[in-house]
């Protein structure tokens, strides 16, 4: 309820015509000012002459007659009450809009209320501030949320909108089309955040019918609804006697084929071999031959329509031996080496270590007297060294000492008995005959120096001695 903040009583009891009174009227007329300020006058003038009628209004509570009537310069009714108050804003929802929007409002002030977009408005849209601090009517409505009318393609809704939070609407699609395998007509709910559930309508899919199987009749699925076809005995599709379709939105996502295909009879082993495969129609069987033997046909056959590609003839795998291969190096080596190999045997060829193989390093005897690949050959290897340095000083040694070294391979220098090592205690072969360094170190004896030195200072002091 609304309560008021102020309310104050404006009311004239007084039956003298003061205009009379005061001489703004003429005599024999009513005055105006006979009224309270706040009491609106129809027709409205100061002054009223005998025998005129006035209908009396009031922004406020009005009390007393509504109407009054001038006979002989005075009213012949009492003068009527306007008691003026106000409203306080109503309180309601927070989506809820309120125009003209202000904190208060007057007597007889008049409200529209609506929501904020996205909400819809339960209850009478306008009230009026009537009595003090009190709309007619008094109860303020609601905004509850709206959700939107679901569009629904090849359905209808089972009432229209405007839709609030709480509705419940049921869907139901149009012959030809469904909601989905086993669901009906499942009813959605208008929520706080919209549609619990999309209300779709999906096409429904025609099967035909299939010959050759226990599908001899075409059948209509709704949308996501599977169905198992069986082909009759001795027939198959897709390499298989079994095959599901379903259907997706009038699409028959897996497809459907016209008829189950007839399948082919068994194929016979060959002689020391095998069959491998199944006889479906689309498949295709294999034969292989027991080791040392090959067969007299095609390795694979496929079923069409019961028919094999090869004519379901009887093959025979026969045995074979390949003799030595005719080999033109003789540096080349082979394993096992012997004058007859067996059918499917394979021999490993092999050069010397300073030599290269050149080409495959195996072969098979594939057929009588065939090998899959001609033999290889050995080529040399050329490869980069260095010679042993050429040493002129006689003390200088090296290890290890012998005449080519490989590339990266490092020497080690030494002296003979006292001479002393004077440079580089190492050098490595880098490229062809490419000694880093480059340069020998020399020996030199340390006893030779010293006495070198000593003769250096006596030629030094001498002099000096003597002068």
């Amino acid at each position: 309820m609304v309560q008021v903040s102020s309310v104050y009583l404006l009311s004239a009891l007084t039956i003298v015509n003061w205009g009379y009174s005061l001489g703004i009227c003429q005599s024999g007329e009513c005055a105006a000012d006979y009224f309270v300020p706040e009491i609106s006058l129809l027709p409205d003038k100061d002054c009223y002459s005998d025998g005129d009628s006035v209908d009396l209004t009031c922004d406020g509570h009005f009390g007393g007659p509504s109407t009054n009537q001038c006979i002989g310069g005075s009213w012949t009714l009492p003068t009527s009450t306007c008691e003026v108050f106000i409203c306080q804003r109503p309180m309601g929802d927070p989506a809820l809009m309120l125009s003209p929007n202000e904190s208060t409002y007057t007597a007889r002030d008049l409200v529209t209320y609506s929501c904020m977009e996205g909400y819809i408005l339960i209850g009478t849209d306008q009230a009026t501030c009537d009595q003090p601090g009190e709309w007619n009517p008094s109860t303020v409505p609601d905004c509850l949320v709206a959700c939107p009318t679901p569009n629904v393609s090849n359905g209808t809704l089972s009432f229209p909108g405007p839709y609030q939070e709480g509705d419940t609407v049921i869907v139901t699609c149009d012959d030809g089309f469904s909601r989905g395998f086993g669901l009906g007509s499942p009813p959605i709910t208008c929520t706080e955040d919209g549609w619990d559930s999309e209300p779709v309508c999906y096409a429904d899919c025609l099967v035909p019918a299939v010959d050759n199987s226990d599908h001899m009749s075409d059948r209509e699925l709704t949308h996501e609804e599977t169905i198992e076809i069986h082909c009759n005995d001795g027939y198959s599709y897709n390499q298989g006697h079994d095959f599901q379709v379903q259907c997706n939105d009038s699409v028959i996502t897996s497809g459907t084929p016209d008829v189950c295909h007839l399948d082919c009879d068994p194929l016979s082993h060959p002689i020391n071999g095998e069959v491998s495969g199944n006889y479906l129609h689309g498949t295709t069987a294999f034969y292989t031959c027991d080791f040392n033997s090959k067969l007299n046909g095609s390795t694979e056959a496929t079923c069409e329509d019961g028919v094999w590609s090869n004519g379901a003839g009887v093959y025979k795998c026969y045995e074979f031996t390949c003799t030595v291969p005719e080999i033109s190096d003789e540096e080349l080596s082979l394993e096992p080496n012997k004058s007859v190999y067996n059918g499917s045997e394979v021999i490993e060829y092999s050069c010397p270590d300073d030599m290269m193989l050149v080409g495959k390093s195996n072969s098979t005897c594939v057929d009588q007297d065939l090998w899959d690949m001609t033999p290889p050959t050995c080529e040399s290897v050329q490869v980069s060294t260095c010679t042993a340095p050429t040493v002129t000083d006689d003390g200088l040694r090296f290890e290890p000492s012998k005449d080519s070294y490989s590339i990266g391979e490092t020497i080690t220098y030494s002296c003979d008995g006292d001479l002393e090592l004077k440079g580089t205690v190492s050098a490595t072969c880098e490229d062809e005959n490419q000694w880093n360094p480059p340069s020998l170190p020399i020996c030199s004896s340390g006893h030779v120096h010293r006495v070198a030195i000593l003769l250096m200072s006596v030629s030094v002091f001498l002099p000096k001695y003597f002068a």
